[in-house]
């Protein structure tokens, strides 16, 4: 054989292959890093779907009651509280209409002693009205300071239930 007859050449050299092997190298980290910031996204954006649910559930929750705060029926002028708090652990201004929306930063105020649940170091909204007008209403000549009055058809209405009694006046 001549010695200018070249071999066809078998297989890559050690060279090609350690190139092919870089760039492999490079393009597996950029697809890795691809992976890795979609994942990271899903998973703040999971986060923040999760706290606008949160979110929505809580107003839907508190809208009726908000929309409600100061409620009083008929009752145009200042409600005439005949509850006695004294002894009760309970603040007076509890059961009073005025002030219909309070609300502490990271505490209950006055009112952590009374409230049923409440986790401490925690924001509180507290809201009053009259929930709803029952129908029924006062028999019988009752002064405007009475510590009992009657009603007409109180069936329906739960022991412990705090009433408004009113009519245009008061």
């Amino acid at each position: 054989m001549s010695p200018h007859i070249r071999r066809r050449q078998q297989g890559l050299t050690l060279i090609e292959i350690m190139i092919g092997l870089t760039l492999s190298l490079f393009m597996l980290a950029g697809i890795v890093q691809l992976f890795v910031s979609s994942k990271q996204t899903y998973r703040s954006n999971e986060g923040l779907a999760r706290a606008q649910e949160s979110g929505r559930f809580a107003l839907e929750y508190l809208a009726n009651d908000i929309r409600h705060a100061g409620f009083k029926g008929s009752c145009t002028s200042k409600v005439n509280n005949l509850l006695n708090p004294a002894g009760t652990g309970y603040d007076a201004t509890l059961f009073s209409l005025d002030g219909a929306i309070m609300g502490w930063n990271n505490s209950a105020g006055t009112y952590s002693a009374s409230m049923v649940n409440y986790a401490a170091n925690t924001d509180v909204i507290l809201l009053k009205h009259a929930a709803t007008v029952s129908g029924v209403t006062a028999s019988g000549n009752t002064s405007a300071n009475a510590n009992n009055i009657n009603l007409t058809s109180a069936s329906g209405i739960p022991a412990d239930t705090i009433l408004l009694v009113a009519d245009a006046q008061g």
